[in-house]
């Protein structure tokens, strides 16, 4: 297998403006198969434009964008979720109103192209078996039939990665998983990370801003400053590297890096 067959996801020299600001400059990004691969930055570096990039929420200006080979830079959302890329957000996006394993099948039969949420609904136990299987599989047996507005953040949080896991994509791509979460539900997404890499083999691209999850966890960690490439690199070579302690982490002295 040569070296281009292990990337799956590939940015190159993406650029996007907004007005007169430019939100991203010339970021390039490469995403290895089976890696959990961070990005951080300070807040305004462009991480969520990035992301937004790379699913076609927004579009480049210049650039180009690369999955399993396929470039993907003017295809739409949703067919890119179809080729294997999904994605959470920074604000929980659950149907409020519709219950844990309600969410987590309505995301199955859409990637089955079902496109009517009351059928979706009514379909037989057939289409639960997935779900119910995803359920387990992200500890959330207990709030199945739990309304999601009734639900702890952290739990939202979780059950939203649960929808994005049910179709089984090729890569997960998480904006600020564990962001509001205590420190046992953080401990149960650093438990969730290897075991959705173990049983599924997906690789995960997540952009995080704390320190000790990315550091701990990471495989390849890549910086962003003002909307451009900064450094990358192991989690050890990032947090021993003058500029990202200068630009991101603060003074040596005031490191966050365990």
């Amino acid at each position: 297998m040569s070296r281009d067959d292990l990337i799956l996801l590939r940015a190159q020299n993406v650029s996007k403006r907004f007005g007169g600001v430019r939100a991203l400059d010339q970021v390039s990004l490469q995403v290895t198969k089976g890696t959990l691969h961070g990005i951080i930055g300070p807040n305004g570096s462009g991480k969520t434009t990035l992301f937004n990039v790379l699913t076609g929420l927004i579009a480049v200006d210049s650039g180009t964008v690369w999955f399993k080979g396929e470039n993907l830079t003017a295809v739409p959302p949703h067919a890119r979720a179809k080729r294997g890329m999904r994605r959470t957000f920074q604000q929980v996006r659950l149907f409020g109103s519709l219950t844990v394993r309600q969410n987590i099948l309505a995301a199955y039969l859409e990637h089955q192209d079902c496109r009517l949420l009351g059928r979706m609904l009514k379909r037989s136990s057939a289409t639960h078996g997935p779900a119910d299987e995803i359920i387990d599989f992200f500890g959330l047996r207990a709030f199945s039939e739990k309304v999601c507005s009734s639900l702890p953040y952290g739990t939202q949080k979780i059950t939203e990665m649960a929808r994005a896991m049910v179709s089984q994509p090729d890569l997960l791509m998480l904006d600020e998983p564990v962001n509001g979460m205590n420190a046992e539900e953080v401990l149960q997404v650093r438990r969730l990370f290897s075991s959705i890499r173990e049983t599924f083999g997906t690789t995960i691209l997540m952009i995080e801003h704390n320190m000790t999850l990315v550091m701990s966890e990471c495989d390849i960690v890549t910086v962003l400053l003002s909307g451009a490439n900064l450094a990358e690199g192991t989690p050890q070579e990032i947090a021993s590297d003058p500029r990202v302690i200068e630009a991101y982490l603060g003074k040596r002295g005031d490191s966050h890096v365990a």
